[in-house]
């Protein structure tokens, strides 16, 4: 990189990847041989969490910088936001020839360019666009620049997840991406999860919302045996290859330009998937498999390779945008609240989040026609879950004792101080983030 030129910022973004996914996260079972060169090559942060485990909140709070109750975008068919500037719009302003390719699924048109700031567009839809993507980014590679660029390419894998689950149940007769063929037999899938039972002591409103009527398309896995689920994850895993395939094909286009030294890769997902975990397929839930998401930067010559951090604490939904715009060296205005990972990967700062918060709505309780709604705090070493309705609302996991979060603490005697702090720790991040939740009432 040179001392004149700021770098240039490559986002590549994928779809309901869980963090443990892939080969260099020591996942036996598939092989990503491009995002493995990104964690050789960069900083792999082992701790990130999204901000919202679903598609459209999650994204909304990447691109804005904001939490999903100040965006008003708490789920998927939210139809506008109520706040929050663009990062595309933001780096623009900053200076940046900005693009986006891809996968957008945010409630505002990205062809407002004068809200999203993004000028070269290419494969902007919700699927069938994956195999074409390479291409548009080695076009925008290429083309004449006098300044850096922010380029954003957004990939629909491993989502096609969803569409495998409704084919193994007769919904679904197709991927939307791209086929993986047939499961083999069943002894040459993956195991089933060591965590394929719900904890005991299981907030209600989970499976609440997992059985609404409304939710048969989504949940079609619902009587699932151990067997379905091995095959579920042997394509989950397949979907991801695939989707590294493409992102490889970005990386090769990226050094043939010429740009490597001179960009700065973040790699990442919109949130994870429950991967048969607890019984469940999807999203929405805090469970690790699906709150914990992807994080690779990689700079030659910049960020350490090869390197591993499992102490920083990340939330994607205010930490992306904080990032770019300590790439760009652009002001970071007063209302985002995110930590520069940039600046922390090179070693200029070690001022991490002390915890992470995370948000999620689950749909009208058939007991009370009301959404049920939860948040997450992750501090440390521990996970405090709550949600505003239902019986046992709250779920106390210690992640280091009981990574796979089989033993809800809420409810042991032994527990109760630990959990009373992590009430008050959230309380009070309600209070000043300005966000309504309440907490449940404490059962018992």
């Amino acid at each position: 990189m040179t001392q004149t030129r700021r770098p240039n910022i490559l986002v590549l973004l994928t779809d309901q990847q869980s963090a443990e996914a892939m080969s260099c996260a020591g996942n036996p079972h598939l092989h990503t041989p491009a995002m493995d060169s990104l964690a050789a090559g960069g900083l792999r942060l082992d701790r990130a969490y999204c901000g919202n485990p679903i598609c459209v909140p999650s994204r909304a709070s990447m691109f804005t910088g904001l939490m999903s109750h100040q965006t008003g975008a708490e789920y998927n068919q939210v139809k506008s936001l109520d706040a929050g500037t663009c990062l595309g719009r933001r780096l623009k302003d900053a200076g940046y020839d900005t693009g986006y390719i891809g996968k957008w699924h945010i409630p505002h048109k990205i062809d407002d360019r004068a809200w999203s700031g993004f000028d070269f567009l290419a494969e902007v839809s919700n699927h069938g666009i994956d195999g074409s993507a390479p291409a548009a980014c080695e076009q925008f590679f290429r083309s004449r620049r006098d300044g850096p660029f922010f380029l954003v390419a957004s990939f629909v894998n491993p989502h096609d997840i969803c569409q495998f689950a409704r084919m193994q149940s007769g919904m679904e007769d197709k991927f939307h991406e791209g086929d993986i063929g047939a499961p083999p037999p069943v002894e040459q899938c993956p195991p089933a999860p060591a965590n394929l039972e719900p904890p005991a002591d299981e907030p209600e409103v989970i499976r609440l919302h997992q059985q609404l009527p409304s939710q048969v398309r989504v949940y079609p896995t619902r009587e699932w045996g151990e067997d379905q689920w091995r095959r579920y994850r042997w394509a989950y895993y397949r979907l991801i290859e695939m989707v590294d395939r493409q992102i490889g094909k970005v990386l090769d286009a990226l050094r043939r330009s010429g740009l490597e030294r001179d960009t700065v890769v973040l790699f990442t997902s919109d949130h994870g998937d429950g991967m048969g975990a607890h019984r469940w397929n999807q999203k929405t839930l805090f469970y690790e498999e699906i709150s914990r998401v992807p994080m690779i930067l990689r700079q030659p010559g910049t960020i350490p390779a090869g390197s591993v951090d499992t102490r920083a604490l990340v939330n994607t939904a205010l930490d992306l945008a904080t990032t770019c715009l300590g790439i760009a060296g652009a002001a970071v205005p007063e209302e985002l609240k995110g930590q520069d990972l940039y600046a922390y990967g090179r070693g200029e700062t070690d001022k991490t989040h002390p915890f992470v918060v995370a948000q999620n709505y689950l749909y009208e309780s058939p007991k009370t026609g009301r959404p049920m709604r939860g948040r997450m705090l992750r501090s440390d070493r521990f996970k405090y879950v709550v949600y505003d309705c239902g019986d046992k609302p709250e779920q106390l996991f210690d992640l280091d004792a009981d990574a796979g979060e089989t033993r809800n603490l809420a409810y042991r005697p032994e527990a109760a101080a630990i959990l009373a702090g992590h009430r008050q720790v959230l309380e009070k991040w309600l209070k000043e983030n300005g966000d309504s939740f309440v907490l449940a009432p404490v059962a018992g």
